[in-house]
């Protein structure tokens, strides 16, 4: 077995190739590709009516998320936590509950 020997010299060379692979090149991805980090976009779509009420919002994560950014909307409107998982407890693999207060279309990264 041959052994690696490290100095100054080739661990910079490896930093500066890692920095070279990483830098500017981190993204949550697009509709159709996901990306390098774990995060799905979604369109979480309220209609008139539903406005302030727990609803379902399907995801591809594949386990249970840690959050919700909204990125972008079609209202002036807030998204927030349901009433039955201000702390996540009740999220799945597969969706999460959320509210808005306006009816429209909201854009989220759920990571």
């Amino acid at each position: 077995m041959s052994r690696i020997t490290f100095n100054k010299q080739n661990i910079a060379e490896t930093v500066r190739g890692l920095v070279a692979l990483v830098n500017g090149k981190i993204s949550l991805g697009t509709r159709v590709n996901p990306g390098n980090l774990a995060a799905v976009p979604v369109d979480f779509t309220v209609t008139g009516g539903n406005e302030n009420t727990d609803q379902a919002v399907a995801h591809k994560l594949g386990r249970p998320p840690a959050g919700w950014i909204v990125v972008g909307q079609t209202v002036a409107g807030i998204v927030y936590d349901s009433s039955a998982s201000p702390y996540n407890d009740n999220w799945s693999d597969t969706s999460i509950e959320l509210r808005a207060d306006t009816a429209g279309t909201y854009r989220l990264v759920i990571f």
